[in-house]
């Protein structure tokens, strides 16, 4: 593993001393330090329930244009945390133009591109129990893996259209059989429009394994000072709720709060089966540097929090 760290430090300074990113090499990324809490966990100092958690993320997206217009994109990512050294993970291709794109490798998913899947709560996410589409205690969809392979290792590619204040995406991969797991195919698509603040969206996966299909419908409104976006998903008869809003306390800070509701697990998975909600607060300190923290209680019972500090580049 120090053999990754030697490589990134390497071409890291190798791309800024050549003058690449004058060329069409962007770096950017976020590093993030802080605490987090977990009720009942272990790992953390004397094996207990806190525990530091850190990470540090290096994108690097590669970029062109053909004569005609057509932009080509090759993306990585280099990332590292408390708990696993430098990985890079598998690579990212996207060919674009006229409000069409294909990307091919580690696509991001046209399941997790849907508007208002993503996660609001503490430096971490705490798990994400404010994404509806977290059933189980899982996210089994495709999308852009920062420490692995994600669909590259199983034939993605992704189509995505945008037309006005309407976007769509289709994704497919496909895992081939080993002979220490079944063949996996995953369809996933969206829907999404918006404007003047309003979103609607509607998304599905379809895949082998029946406890990965997945229904979502989400809406998002935005006003001046506030947002509020609410969440369902479906999952062979597990059904979840969100409701998430965000306030702004001050110009440079605000307060997200959400509640959660998940039903319909079977006895293997009951545990999920509860109400859940959490509250989380980020204030800017300039220079693009956030201080955040968070407490979530996820319907199992789990209670978790952190504290930290994220600054991106």
């Amino acid at each position: 593993m120090r053999y990754h760290t030697f490589a990134v430090t390497a071409l890291v300074a190798g791309l800024i001393s050549s003058g690449a990113m004058a060329q069409g090499l962007d770096l950017s990324g976020y590093a993030r330090f802080g605490l987090q809490y977990t009720d009942g966990g272990a790992g953390g100092w004397n094996d207990g329930e806190v525990a530091p958690a850190t990470r540090f993320r290096l994108n690097l997206r590669a970029r062109t244009a053909t004569d005609s217009g057509v932009g080509l994109e090759a993306r990585l990512r280099a990332q590292a945390s408390n708990t696993q050294t430098v990985v890079f993970n598998a690579p990212r291709f996207t060919v674009s133009g006229g409000g069409l794109s294909v990307q091919l490798g580690n696509i991001s998913g046209a399941f997790a591109d849907t508007p208002g899947i993503d996660d609001r709560i503490g430096l971490t996410g705490l798990s994400a129990p404010d994404k509806a589409a977290r059933i189980r205690g899982r996210e089994a969809y495709d999308d852009y893996d920062s420490r692995g392979a994600g669909a590259a290792a199983d034939n993605g590619v992704q189509l995505g259209a945008t037309l006005g204040p309407v976007t769509a995406a289709l994704s497919y991969s496909d895992r081939n059989p080993d002979g220490a797991v079944d063949r996996r195919r995953r369809v996933g698509g969206h829907l999404a429009w918006s404007a003047g603040g309003y979103t609607l969206a509607v998304g599905f996966q379809d895949s082998d394994i029946a406890e990965e299909d997945l229904v979502l419908m989400s809406a998002e409104a935005a006003f001046d000072g506030f947002s509020v976006d609410l969440q369902a998903a479906e999952s062979r008869g597990v059904k979840k709720v969100v409701l998430r809003g965000s306030v702004n306390l001050t110009p440079d800070a605000a307060l997200t709060a959400f509640v959660a509701h998940e039903s319909g697990n079977p006895e293997a998975t009951r545990q999920w089966n509860g109400t859940g909600g959490g509250i989380g607060i980020d204030h800017a300190l300039g220079g693009g540097a956030n201080a955040r923290a968070g407490v979530v209680r996820r319907s199992d019972s789990t209670v978790m929090a952190d504290a930290g500090v994220i600054f991106r580049f």
